[in-house]
């Protein structure tokens, strides 16, 4: 009778992991068609840090929200980024999220300190779109800006991919050229954004202090720092920044050193690690920050 009961259970429990494996692969059919249908659909993520679910727009073309939704938010890309990032904005009032693209930084600000201030800047039509969206369904007001930060007022270039998301647009520079597999197939068009400086997107939204900055701008980060010098010399903020060529680490390695700023390098595979410069390090990020914050983040495991 004990077999007879052993064989049925193992038969049930086949039985289930097949039905469950058929579950899974209609929900993905079903997810993919939704995609096809209506362009998009959010999904739901777990944000381990602040204990509560986040969620993100996911279109064909997305890159991000896809490696989210098969690894989860902290497991694969930009894991280790995210998961200082999150940490730092728990303690921040005031953040900037200098260009935001879809806004994973933005939103992992808002759910991990909803009493702070964050505000979104994106130059990208396509990606400010989705941006605004994820930042309502997330329960939030957008604070959000769809302009190029730079050293100076007016109009500049921008190339970008036709009709989708773009990942790697900067101000006045073709970077799709530089990079004919990840352009593809897809047409490639040229739009005009507006440029505007720092102090006046301060005064706009009433900012006289910041905390926290996050800055990826493919290339365009020095003129966006010199930009931002006068506040940084006043509040000396923590930074989040993706460097780009090495003429850009020298000049910004000068900047910084002045103000008696240390710098972290995140490989996104290990723990971050302090250095004594910055470099351009494969598109890799660095936090530039006092040291008190690596006391903090070494607290956490996240630099050794």
């Amino acid at each position: 009778m004990c077999c007879v009961k052993n064989i049925l259970y193992h038969k049930f429990r086949s039985k289930m992991k097949i039905i469950k494996a058929i579950k899974n692969k209609l929900k993905l059919f079903l997810e993919r068609q939704s995609l096809k249908l209506i362009g998009g659909y959010f999904i739901e993520v777990e944000d381990s840090i602040a204990h509560r679910p986040l969620r993100l727009f996911l279109r064909r073309d997305s890159f991000m929200e896809s490696e989210i939704l098969k690894h989860g938010l902290y497991g694969k890309w930009e894991k280790e980024s995210l998961r200082i990032w999150s940490h730092l904005s728990s303690r921040a009032r005031v953040i900037l999220d200098v260009g935001s693209n879809t806004g994973i930084y933005s939103l992992l600000a808002l759910n991990n300190n909803s009493q702070s201030k964050v505000l979104s800047i994106e130059p990208v039509p396509v990606n400010f779109e989705v941006l605004v969206k994820n930042i309502i369904a997330n329960g939030h007001q957008p604070c959000a800006e769809m302009v190029a930060l730079s050293d100076k007022e007016g109009v500049a270039k921008m190339f970008m991919l036709k009709d989708r998301l773009n990942y790697m647009t900067s101000v006045n520079e073709n970077r799709y050229a530089l990079h004919p597999e990840i352009a593809g197939n897809h047409e490639i068009v040229e739009i005009e954004v507006p440029i505007v400086t720092y102090s006046s997107l301060a005064e706009k939204h009433h900012i006289t202090k910041v905390d926290l900055i996050k800055i990826d701008v493919e290339g365009h980060e020095l003129a966006v720092i010199k930009s931002m010098l006068p506040m940084i010399k006043k509040d000396l903020p923590i930074i989040l920044l993706e460097v780009i060529g090495d003429e850009n680490a020298n000049e910004l390695s000068k900047i910084f050193d002045k103000l008696g700023y240390n710098y972290i390098s995140i490989d996104e595979s290990n723990p971050g690690r302090v250095v004594s410069r910055l470099t351009d390090n494969d598109h890799h990020n660095f936090i530039i920050c006092d040291q008190s914050t690596i006391d903090f983040l070494r607290i956490k495991g996240l630099v050794t």
